[in-house]
């Protein structure tokens, strides 16, 4: 008799172990994205190299329906910390700490010769708050951030705060975009308008964003233009055009490259990228080079 007590007392422990555990899981949510690469210049005086592009983990804990927060480490030196909150009329969330700087339209090549030049790439997050609305067929995010780029723990000293605001419109299966972003913290000082369309056509995509404004009172251009192609499923051959020229008033002072890929996602949330750089702004110097990327989602 004792020992049919001791096994009941035993089941219902278990029991509620493993459905404390099951609710436990069912609050957290991880994913994030690992991408290497092998870098092979042309030129044979940069070195030919692995790179561990990115090895993000996200760890999302959903408070309640209306509440989530997430913490996002990438190679241990990016790190983010957010809360999100689902409370406002026309699916809108109210963002709060340390997440990416919403601007514009993101490129999907984390590489990419425009937004990593000009201090708009994979790094560009900050704390601040964030606020996004989607009435109708448009969608509205604005922001205000510290100036500089600051750690989870560490103090903006200076006055002045980073604002930034996209609208964008879906019409006819396309999407239109006007951004705006302004940092006039005195060693900083940036000041960017971009707008940008996305059109998809038949087994074809078309994507062209224009970048103009200042850094430190150098007037800045730049563009990108991609067509992708669809001929079967899982696999999009594509060519893109950058341009980037960070002070207007020099003469031949603009960077340029177009780039050959092709993207083959053999597996499930699994894509192989090759891509041959071509790099136009010194015709006389071969320096282009070679990129093959695997990159896994989950």
């Amino acid at each position: 008799m004792c020992n049919v007590k001791k096994l009941s007392i035993l089941s219902v422990i278990l029991f509620f172990s493993s459905y404390r555990v099951a609710n436990a899981t069912q609050r957290l949510k991880i994913g994030g994205e690992f991408s290497i690469l092998y870098y092979y210049p042309e030129d044979q005086i940069r070195p030919h190299s692995f790179i561990l592009h990115i090895g993000r983990l996200d760890v999302t804990a959903y408070i309640s329906n209306h509440t989530t927060v997430t913490y996002s480490n990438n190679l241990g030196e990016q790190r983010r910390l957010y809360a999100e909150f689902f409370l406002l009329p026309l699916k809108g969330t109210l963002k709060i700490g340390k997440f990416k700087v919403p601007f514009g339209l993101v490129l999907e090549d984390h590489t990419s010769l425009l937004e990593d030049n000009i201090g708009l790439g994979i790094y560009r997050e900050n704390v601040g708050v964030g606020l996004s609305i989607s009435p109708l067929i448009f969608d509205l995010s604005t922001g205000i951030f510290n100036s500089a780029r600051t750690g989870l723990y560490h103090i903006d000293t200076k006055r002045e705060k980073l604002f930034t605001t996209t609208l964008s419109a879906r019409l006819w299966g396309s999407d239109f975009g006007i951004a705006y972003l302004r940092n006039p913290a005195t060693e900083i000082n940036k000041t960017f308008i971009e707008g940008y369309t996305r059109v998809p056509l038949n087994h074809f995509s078309f994507l062209s964003k224009c970048i103009i404004g200042e850094i430190r009172k150098n007037r800045v251009i730049g563009y990108s233009t991609l067509l992708e192609w669809y001929p079967i499923p899982l696999l999009i051959p594509y060519i893109q055009y950058e341009l980037l020229d960070q002070n207007r008033d020099i003469a031949q002072n603009s960077l340029s490259r177009v780039a050959l890929g092709i993207k083959y996602d053999f597996l499930p949330n699994t894509r192989l990228r090759i891509i041959y750089y071509i790099n136009k702004e010194n015709p006389e110097i071969r320096n282009n080079l070679w990129v093959i990327m695997l990159s896994l989602w989950y």
